[in-house]
């Protein structure tokens, strides 16, 4: 959650590819991740397996296959704890990768869906693919790390499902798997495994989060129309210990913390003076029995009519050579997503 008296929206987009690479969105999620649901469900080619000895070969397609669609790179085929990546933009050169390289997905189980999809069953739509994800999905990616899934944290559960020409060939196996969004859908890249990082939904101090849609998007340059800059990263554990402290308690202590780091960051600049506030995240008791401890102060600017959030221009920080703009406090675009996203 945030501070300050904004509500944050969290907006996934739509991606779609043709053929053999296609992003297909189950659902958006909306405010404060109420449920652990997938946010994304996407089809790759796979390599045969054992368990789909008809499985299509690579480079193979049927002859609904689009003409424009490129020539399939690499099959894929990887097991639970495999990192895989892909080029930005395009899923057809999905790869497994050392989870110490760049990556953007990592796989937390295998399962086989041919019990309830045998070799004459149509593919799952939408709808059954999502039911798949939260009841085959979610237990795994709770148990794959330590302290369990932080429901509100950065990783979300998703799914890597057979393409419609694999599906037909026999294939039944689904990746299951954990990767870690930006509020306007973008995945951002992970240089470890998720089993080893901390789960806490922040960003690194300097980023700015753009606005799109009238909701915050992916990560800008801060030169950037932006809807919050992040000034500070802060440890909860430091003033309260490993006692969860109440929504009250964080809100006091962060108001004074935050200010704090805001004065430090912009070298003493008045905030007010420039129409722009100090904000903070939250977290919630489920976030915290996950590991969560750390929250972003922010800095951002409210709409004249104080129903969301205006556009910022320019960094706050002392140093930015692309200084804040002091004229632009204007501006449409309003919220942000919870726990900062």
């Amino acid at each position: 959650m945030m501070g300050e008296m904004w509500p944050e929206t969290d907006r996934l987009r739509m991606h779609s590819r043709q053929t053999y690479a296609r992003l297909l969105l189950v659902g958006a999620v909306i405010g404060a991740m109420l449920a652990l649901t997938s946010t994304f469900v996407f089809s790759a080619p796979f390599e045969p397996e054992a368990s789909a000895p008809g499985s299509a070969q690579q480079g193979q397609g049927d002859e609904d296959t689009d003409e424009e669609s490129p020539p399939l790179e690499t099959a894929f085929s990887a097991s639970q704890g495999d990192c895989v990546t892909w080029s930005e933009g395009d899923v057809r050169d999905m790869r497994t990768v050392p989870c110490d390289e760049e990556h953007l997905f990592e796989v937390t189980a295998v399962i086989d869906v041919s019990t309830d999809y045998p070799s004459d069953a149509p593919p799952p739509d939408m709808d059954q693919w999502q039911e798949i994800v939260d009841e085959r999905c979610t237990e795994p990616a709770d148990a794959y790390l330590d302290s369990g899934l932080d429901p509100h944290g950065r990783f979300k559960v998703s799914a890597i499902f057979p393409n419609d020409t694999d599906w037909e060939a026999g294939q039944r196996l689904v990746h299951c798997g954990l990767w870690w969004l930006a509020p306007g859908g973008e995945p951002q890249p992970m240089t470890a495994s998720v089993a080893g990082l901390d789960q806490s939904n922040v960003w690194d101090v300097g980023t700015c989060l753009g606005l799109e849609d009238n909701t915050v998007g992916d990560p800008v340059d801060c030169a950037e129309p932006h809807s919050y800059e992040m000034i500070a990263v802060v440890d909860l554990a430091e003033e309260f210990g490993e006692d969860y402290p109440s929504e009250s308690d964080q809100m006091s202590w962060l108001d004074t913390e935050c200010a704090e780091h805001a004065d430090s960051y912009t070298d003493g600049m008045d905030l007010a003076d420039n129409d722009l506030i100090v904000a903070w995240d939250t977290r919630e008791e489920a976030s915290w029995e996950a590991g969560s401890r750390l929250v972003n102060c922010k800095v951002g600017r409210v709409l004249e009519d104080e129903s969301g959030l205006a556009p910022v221009t320019g960094s706050v920080a002392a140093d930015a050579e692309d200084g804040q703009d002091t004229e632009d406090s204007g501006g449409t675009d309003d919220s942000d997503d919870t726990d900062s996203e």
